[in-house]
């Protein structure tokens, strides 16, 4: 938490960082962030917007702002949320704002008097004080120090005796008794209570304020969300637990944070954006947890382990890894992975090798191949049977040496794209399609496909035709039976005349079964006979 000074203008602060709400990872470097963007809580109160000022861009998505002394009027915590619905997700922050002389005194850089942090004596004991109080204490004091100290001085009574008498002993079980020098300051002896490492051999009595103290050093605080911190770009080296790999100071290699993850007991790492690790030892049952860094597996074994937001450069984890999840990575690049968990990642026009035998699984994953091309799963030239289920995807996918080995391959495909079986695929394998996807079968039927669910061209047009059959609707025979008869309906209408637009010429001869006779002309009228 950062602190601020009240009611003071021109308090520069960074926030951020902002990345893209679509994918979670992309920097957002050119948001427009007014002041009313910029949402304030102080100490509780309810969220209202900055007082005056937008946001600047300064870099890797990160943003300067200036909150002045109406911002800062409030002792207390002070909240900050901003979302720029539009384009990034959100981003929050927490700020203590302290009175002015508080500040002064904790930050101010000068050895004036104006710096030392306010005391104000109201009461010793319980018993309230005056000015001329506590100065006549002190010297009451040093009358008892005196007394003391003459006490001491004297060898055969009172407290002199005491010393004696200790020092004796000392000399009888050959020890000095005390790790200070004769010589040693009060201060000195502070210096040393203080500068005492903590350890649970030294500080373990129970109430003691070593033990509290080393109690809250080994409960993870030392060591935000539980995590050691990895920033291979800032970071430095080093693997001095509660020291190195901390938020403030994050250690810039995997070798030392596994160290130091070893000594307090962590299995948590977070990865600074930017990062690039590469595993030089396995790391089972670990959380890696970051985005836009990358990963080398290095050949090592990943079993149970779960990573963020990485992408993927060109590696392999060992045969013996598995139950190992990706969740949010980006593979931009060939790799060979044992049975594993693919969550809500992103596949380029890569390929994507089974180093091992067993069930692989992803879930709300795409492809990022622009046209028509497609990442590639292969099942390896020289493996036994095994499954692939993807659930929720969506853009084109190519399955190779699918049956390349003995035993019975399953592959089931959910969501909506593009299906290439290679080449290189074989019998014992069998494909179950559901949704909208094109298939291009390169296999030779070698593959059997099942998608009864398939919203393709074909399958609709049969499902129309069932349709049209189970109502009772109009069949090729029923069709030429209207046709024969719409025919004979165009004969009869074709022998009609029309002398007058619209108006059928007709030969009136009876009306009611009673004949007419006349031309209509004067003197001969229409008329019965």
């Amino acid at each position: 938490m950062l602190y601020l000074k009240q009611s003071t203008a021109s308090q520069s602060v960074i926030i951020g960082p902002f990345v893209d709400k679509t994918d979670g990872n992309s920097q957002e470097v050119s948001l427009t962030i007014a002041n009313t963007d910029i949402r304030l809580s102080k100490n509780g109160g309810n969220l209202a917007a900055k007082n005056s000022g937008g946001g600047t861009h300064d870099e890797e998505g990160f943003y300067q702002i200036t909150l002045d002394a109406t911002d800062t009027d409030t002792v207390g915590r002070l909240q900050l949320f901003c979302h720029i619905e539009a384009d990034a997700l959100p981003v929050y922050h927490e700020f203590m704002v302290l009175e002015e002389t508080v500040y002064d005194g904790l930050f101010a850089t000068n050895s004036g008097a104006t710096t030392l942090l306010p005391v104000d004596t109201l009461a010793v004991g319980g018993t309230t004080q005056t000015a001329g109080d506590i100065p006549a204490l002190v010297t009451a004091v040093d009358t008892v120090v005196d007394g003391i100290q003459t006490d001491l001085d004297n060898g055969t009574d009172g407290l002199g005796a005491i010393k004696a008498d200790t020092a004796a002993i000392l000399t009888d079980t050959g020890t000095s008794g005390v790790l200070l020098a004769a010589t040693a300051t009060s201060a000195q002896l502070v210096d040393d209570v203080w500068d005492e490492a903590l350890t649970g051999a030294s500080h373990n009595v129970a109430t003691s304020s070593g033990r509290r103290l080393r109690q809250i050093q080994e409960s993870g605080s030392v060591y935000s969300e539980g995590a050691v911190w990895i920033d291979t770009v800032n970071g430095t080296a080093g693997t001095v637990s509660y020291e190195n790999g901390t938020t403030d100071n994050p250690v810039d290699n995997i070798a030392d944070a596994n160290t130091i993850a070893a000594a307090v007991g962590l299995s948590r790492f977070r990865v600074a954006p930017g990062s690039s690790i590469t595993f030089a030892a396995d790391q089972t049952d670990k959380e890696f947890l970051g985005h836009d860094w990358t990963l080398n597996l290095g050949s090592r074994n990943v079993s149970g382990s779960f990573i963020e937001g990485a992408t993927l450069a060109a590696s392999t984890m060992t045969a013996a890894s598995g139950g190992t999840v990706f969740y949010q990575c980006v593979f931009d690049n060939n790799v060979t992975l044992a049975p594993c968990i693919i969550r809500e990642s992103y596949f380029g026009n890569v390929t994507i090798t089974a180093g091992s035998a067993g069930s692989f699984y992803s879930n709300l994953c795409m492809s990022r191949v622009a046209g028509s091309g497609t990442p590639t799963f292969d099942f390896g030239a020289a493996l036994n049977a095994s499954n692939l289920s993807m659930r929720h995807y969506s853009g084109g996918i190519t399955i190779a040496n699918m049956g390349a080995g003995t035993g019975t391959y399953e592959l089931s495909l959910e969501g909506q794209g593009q299906l290439i079986v290679a080449a290189s695929c074989s019998a014992t394998s069998n494909a179950s399609v559901r949704g909208a996807f094109d298939i291009t079968d390169n296999a030779g039927g070698a593959v059997t496909i099942t998608q009864t669910a398939n919203y393709t061209a074909a399958n609709v047009n049969a499902e129309a035709d069932t349709a049209i059959s189970d109502a009772g609707l109009a069949t090729a025979a029923a069709l030429t039976t209207v046709d024969t008869v719409v025919d004979a309906i165009k004969a009869k209408t074709d022998s009609l005349t029309f002398t007058t637009a619209n108006q059928v010429d007709s030969n009136v001869q009876s009306v009611n079964d009673v004949g007419v006779a006349g031309t209509g002309a004067v003197g001969d009228e229409w008329g019965p006979v």
